[in-house]
């Protein structure tokens, strides 16, 4: 169960990262990372 999260957290990182980069106006905020 740890790796899956760890895996999820590292998707939503990378994720986060290519929405940023791909639409600025796409923000996601820190609060729904820190539920996860």
């Amino acid at each position: 169960m740890a790796q899956f999260k760890n895996n999820n957290f590292g998707d939503v990182l990378l994720n986060r990262h290519s929405v940023r980069h791909f639409d600025k106006n796409v923000k996601i905020p820190r609060s729904e990372l820190r539920e996860s």
